[in-house]
């Protein structure tokens, strides 16, 4: 897959030198909040957030006067912090237990989107400013991942408090290796190259093989590009 991952790169690369169309780069923000969905009460349910990186380039292929392709070559960093707090009391006992962990996922991400582009105006330089709005699909493979973790389970019994802390570098999650996902969102593009797009990408399947939960992922992302071929 890192060999498909490559050629794709290397053909929009040189799709974009030798053709009339939209080509450039961008980079930006992730922030990613990913949906737990737990079938079993023994397991609690995180609050996760965080945020990470995102940059590669893009590829827009006219279809007529309004409507283009764009295809994206990105390297994703789905950074987040998850927090499951679980507690259990009965006469004279009573325990907290809080995990937390820091999850640090990395996918090569192709965006397969379909763009409308709206004309706002002429700018000074006598080009147009373009509003585009798209959906599509988002293909995603996961590159690597990395976990910090510490559990902090506060025990009392008949009013005699213990506190202990346990570090780990390993998750009980079992990640897939793909993700197929939904992507929507807007792009400015200014009329001298630069751009300024904001995304929304949606998990279709869950990221996770676990047999008690399952996990998709929402991504906001946040970019900014330059298009080296003129409008």
């Amino acid at each position: 897959m890192k060999k498909i991952f490559l050629f794709l790169t290397l053909s929009l690369f040189t799709m974009g030198a030798f053709s009339q169309t939209k080509f450039g780069i961008k980079a930006g923000m992730n922030y990613t909040f990913p949906t737990y969905n737990i079938s079993s009460d023994s397991i609690g349910k995180p609050s996760t957030s965080g945020i990470g990186s995102v940059y590669g380039f893009f590829l827009d292929l006219p279809l007529s006067d309004n409507l283009y392709f764009q295809a994206e070559a990105l390297l994703s960093f789905r950074y987040y912090n998850s927090v499951v707090k679980t507690e259990a009391s009965s006469s004279g006992f009573a325990s907290i237990t809080e995990e937390y962990g820091y999850h640090k996922l990395m996918y090569a991400e192709i965006p397969l989107l379909f763009k409308y582009n709206l004309e706002i105006n002429t700018g000074k330089y006598g080009r147009n400013n373009f509003l585009g709005l798209y959906a599509g699909p988002v293909l995603g493979l996961q590159l690597g991942k990395g976990y910090v973790g510490e559990t902090v389970t506060s025990v009392t019994v008949f009013d005699q408090n213990t506190v202990t802390k346990t570090e780990t570098s390993e998750t009980d999650i079992d990640y897939k290796p793909f993700d197929l996902a939904i992507g929507a969102g807007a792009v400015y593009d200014f009329e001298k190259g630069a751009r300024i797009g904001l995304r929304f990408v949606r998990s279709l399947a869950a990221v996770n093989k676990n047999d008690d939960y399952s996990i998709n992922h929402n991504v906001l992302q946040l970019t900014f590009g330059y298009n080296f071929i003129r409008q």
